[in-house]
């Protein structure tokens, strides 16, 4: 076999593409960073990494989309996703506030992290109840696992 043959196999396909946005990714920010590094401060070249990665990534995930899509009958549920989206903004958007407002920045990392883990452990569980109380999947999920813990 060839390698153009093994390149038309769905099995090699996806890995293929995902090397190819990579490649791309990767010297995209190269060029960009050659280009940029003497005129941005560090700030904006990590801004500038993370729009090249989304600018880079939506496209081939929407191509994934497309070609999974003639293979797979994808089913999303909207409600699902706009509830799981609206709880997402509204739990972790407050806690942002909160820690934007409260929470003291230091230079030592061990007395940083327990502080910053504090907001971590709040936005999680608020996140997780909140969903718990809202999604039917979300609360059997957890009662599954409630009941599993229980066996043993």
């Amino acid at each position: 076999a060839t390698f153009k043959q093994f390149i038309k196999i769905k099995l090699f396909f996806m890995p293929s593409l995902e090397v190819i946005q990579q490649g791309i990714y990767i010297s995209s920010l190269i060029i960009g960073f050659i280009i940029l590094m003497p005129l941005l401060s560090e700030i904006e070249l990590i801004t500038f990494w993370a729009i090249l990665a989304m600018i880079v990534r939506i496209p081939f995930t929407l191509y994934k989309y497309k070609l999974i899509k003639k293979d797979i009958k994808l089913e999303l549920e909207l409600k699902s996703i706009l509830n799981y989206l609206i709880v997402s903004i509204v739990v972790f958007g407050s806690i942002f506030v909160i820690y934007q407002e409260y929470l003291v920045y230091t230079e030592t990392i061990f007395v940083f992290l327990p502080n910053l883990l504090v907001y971590v452990i709040i936005s999680v569980s608020g996140y997780l109840t909140i969903t718990y109380f809202t999604d039917s999947k979300t609360k059997e999920l957890f009662n599954s696992i409630i009941s599993e813990i229980k066996k043993k």
